[in-house]
This record gives C-alpha cells, sequence and structure tokens, in this order.
C-alpha cells in the first residue's frame, strides 16, 4: 500500500500551497454565486424605448397654414414611440396580478393625446397582450395581459401629439412593488430618445456600442493576472523582487492569484447584471435599421 501512501503524501503537499487554497476559496465562492443566480425568484418588468417626432417638429407644432387631421380631429403634431417590454425576473405574472384601481398602462406627457396603439409583436400569442385606449383619459393606455412567463413580452407602437418622444409606464402589479424599470438601451440603428443635438445622439451612439468594452477588459486583465500568479517560476519572483523597492517587493502567488480572480469576477458581475437586450423573440425585422440619422 506504499503507492496510496505516496498519493496522499502528494495531494497534502498540493493542497497545502497558498495559492491552491486561493483558488478553492474563489472557486467556491464563484459556484455559490451562480447558484444563487440560477435558484433566485425575481419579480421584474423592463422596458425601454424609442421613437421619432413624424409632424410638427417645433414646440408650436405645424404651421398655421398646414392642417392635418387624424380621424376627423385637427392635430398639431404627431409623435411615434416604440416601447419593448417583457418580463426580466424569474416569476410569473398573471393578468390578476394587475391592480384595477392602478392599471397597469402607459400615459402620455406635456398634455398630449393618444391617437393609436399597437401591439407590434408579442413574445407569445397565448399570453394575449392588448393595449385598449382609456376611455376616460385620452392620454392613458391600458396595458393587459393573461399572463406573462419570464422573457414574455411585446413591442408597442404609440401614436400621440406630444412633443415628447418618451412615455410614462405607471401602474401598480401585485409582486411588483418598485413597479416597471426602465433601461437605457437604445436599439441599434434606431433613432435615440433623446434628440437634442447630433453631437448628443453621436456620444450615445459610442457609448451603447462601446458600454461592455471596460468589464471585458476587467475580465481579460484579471485572469491574466491570476493567470501568473498560478503559472509563474519562482525565478520571475526574484527579479520583480529585486527590481522593485520595498514595500512594493513583497510579491508572492496568492496575493497575484486572489486579486486576479476578484478582478475577473467583478468585471463578469458588472458584464451579467448590465444586460440590456430584450428577449430575442422581441426582435422585429427591419424595426431596429429605421430611422438612421
Amino acid at each position: 500500500m506504499g503507492w496510496l501512501q505516496t498519493v496522499i503524501d502528494d495531494a497534502a503537499g498540493f493542497f497545502s500551497l497558498g495559492w491552491v487554497g486561493s483558488i478553492i476559496g474563489i472557486v467556491g465562492l464563484a459556484v455559490a454565486l451562480l447558484a444563487y443566480l440560477w435558484t433566485r425568484q425575481r419579480g421584474i418588468i423592463k422596458y425601454t424605448q424609442s421613437g421619432e417626432r413624424l409632424l410638427g417638429l417645433t414646440a408650436d407644432g405645424l404651421p398655421r397654414d398646414v392642417t392635418v387631421q387624424y380621424c376627423g380631429t385637427d392635430i398639431q403634431r404627431l409623435t411615434r414611440t416604440i416601447i419593448w417590454f417583457w418580463n426580466a425576473g424569474e416569476k410569473t405574472f398573471k393578468g390578476s396580478d394587475i391592480v384595477t384601481h392602478d392599471h397597469f398602462r402607459l400615459e402620455v406627457k406635456n398634455g398630449g393625446s393618444v391617437l393609436a396603439a399597437t401591439v407590434l409583436k408579442q413574445a407569445r400569442d397565448v399570453c394575449m397582450i392588448a393595449v385598449p385606449l382609456d376611455t376616460e383619459s385620452p392620454d392613458k393606455i391600458l396595458i393587459k395581459f393573461d399572463f406573462l412567463d419570464p422573457k414574455d413580452g411585446a413591442v408597442l407602437e404609440v401614436l400621440h401629439t406630444s412633443e415628447v418622444i418618451s412615455l410614462d409606464v405607471c401602474g401598480t402589479v401585485v409582486g411588483l412593488p418598485g413597479g416597471a424599470k426602465e433601461i437605457g438601451f437604445t436599439p441599434i440603428g434606431f433613432t435615440p430618445r433623446v434628440r437634442d443635438s447630433r453631437v448628443s445622439s453621436i456620444i450615445m451612439r459610442v457609448l451603447n456600442a462601446f458600454r461592455w468594452a471596460a468589464p471585458i477588459a476587467a475580465m481579460v486583465v484579471g485572469l491574466a493576472v491570476a493567470m501568473t500568479g498560478i503559472f509563474a517560476s519562482a525565478e520571475t519572483f526574484l527579479v520583480a523582487e529585486s527590481i522593485f523597492p520595498p514595500p512594493s517587493r513583497n510579491f508572492g502567488r496568492t496575493p497575484l492569484i486572489v486579486l486576479g480572480f476578484l478582478y475577473a469576477i467583478t468585471g463578469f458581475i458588472v458584464l451579467y447584471f448590465g444586460r440590456r437586450r430584450y428577449p430575442k423573440s422581441l426582435y422585429i425585422v427591419g424595426l431596429s435599421r429605421r430611422n438612421r440619422n
């Protein structure tokens, strides 16, 4: 049984190394974090919106000599807003969860009126998402559904007369105490919601295109530092200690490994929680390519 004792001694010597224990601890934390993410049950509804002014680009609306009617009624401007909303959590919402005296709804800002509301696409037709107009308030649109499983949602098109493109998502849903959460993502190629100037539009597009650069760089740098601590030879640490003056010369495998993995995990967390994509089931061919500047 000498071979068994040799294996035990080798294993004991391996696990007695400081960097091995650090890796085991970090892996344990990562597994615990992933287990939490996979088993949590959150109630979250997210939405994002974009749009454009179709008629009446000035604050005063259309020129005095120009008249435009919608269903026999004169309008001074026409604004189109596209809203993506979906169940971003793990909990299922039922239609009965909507509080009747504070209905889940869209509201037009600045005294505008709703002209029409349409469901352009649903993740699944069985959800029966509908957007009837509120007969008592011309600036409100009700949002109704039979249920919303995770990643279920819809793409809505709203035509209204407000000079503000964005709409408010209001109402109370059981299991959603904070209400729906808006995210700043604008589909690539779609006209940004904030159109103060061409410069701000360009800045928004650049930031949107490179929003993942920092967390990805953190993950790459962290893993590189950790791998350096794991695979670097003892001579490398001796050379480093001879170059750097005290107290910076206290190089060791364990600090590099721990700091490297912590840096990489931080980048992963930012990347995971910073996701801003709506479900692929709500993608409409051609919609994200319209209205290029």
